[in-house]
């Protein structure tokens, strides 16, 4: 592993998930080698001057840095917003995770998204260094949190999924933004 390189990290969140999204963050510094090579791009949809205060104690104790990007303020999000439904808990700050590269700047290659709900134990650096062998996204398959979810197996509904499909845990994702912008 190339120790200078930088590790970017995205979540993306409302006023409501800042507090996890601190501890995600926190959970990540806990477990990387040199966490001053984290670099957090952080989504955020109408939160607070007082919560984006408290995230970035996250760089005063660890030395990690942090950019606040604003997802109202970008033309792409808005139009995906109006298109793309929000249901229940879901708030449509989600869909800024298929926005990154909109959001960070084009010399940033390489990214991490995670959900705000998920906790890191082993260093990060490990999962930015995956080997993605040629593709622009690495994830995880995933066929049982709409079982979980919704009481049925998606695989089970013909008329919408089918058994030959893929799907994926989103809340998890390495991105290869090159391979992703074109």
């Amino acid at each position: 592993m190339n120790s200078s390189r930088q590790i970017h990290v995205a979540l993306a969140f409302d006023n409501n998930f800042w507090a996890p999204a601190y501890t995600v963050m926190r959970s990540i510094c806990f477990h990387t080698s040199e966490y001053e090579r984290v670099e957090f791009h952080l989504c955020e949809y109408d939160v607070s001057d007082a919560h984006r205060a408290d995230l970035d104690k996250i760089a005063d104790e660890f030395g990690a840095k942090i950019h606040h990007y604003d997802v109202l303020q970008l033309e792409s999000f808005r139009a995906a917003e109006a298109i793309l439904p929000a249901k229940g808990n879901l708030h449509s700050v989600i869909y800024a995770r298929m926005l990154l590269d909109h959001f960070v700047p084009e010399t940033i290659k390489r990214i991490i998204y995670l959900d705000c709900d998920t906790m890191v134990a082993t260093p990060i650096e490990d999962l930015f260094d995956a080997d993605l062998k040629g593709h622009a996204l690495g994830a995880v398959f995933d066929t049982q949190s709409m079982k979980a979810k919704m009481g049925y197996d998606i695989k089970g509904k013909g008329d919408i999924f089918t058994p030959r499909d893929d799907y994926f845990n989103s809340g998890v994702l390495v991105i290869d933004l090159d391979k992703y912008r074109k």
